[in-house]
């Protein structure tokens, strides 16, 4: 799980914007596939929108090897150099 709280935020609040929902909803635990209902096309927006958050690329074939939202989270604290 992501170490830094703010990225945890940050990330909820794009993935709630993806998927339609509320960022509060969203807890780290929560599955793109299961709970959220994912599909590929979501997964290419999420990688859009989490490089225009960020300010750094994400690959959409590695962010689909990430599961939840902390995954998510900690998968950019690593881009940035925070993990």
């Amino acid at each position: 799980m992501s170490e830094n709280a703010n990225t945890v935020d940050r990330v909820k609040d794009v993935v709630g914007i993806v998927f339609k929902t509320e960022a509060q909803a969203l807890a780290e635990d929560t599955r793109f596939v299961e709970d959220l209902r994912s599909k590929s096309m979501n997964t290419i927006e999420l990688a859009a929108m989490l490089e225009n958050e960020f300010g750094v690329p994400v690959s959409c074939h590695v962010l689909r090897k990430y599961k939840t939202v902390g995954e998510t989270a900690t998968l950019m604290d690593g881009l940035l150099g925070n993990g």
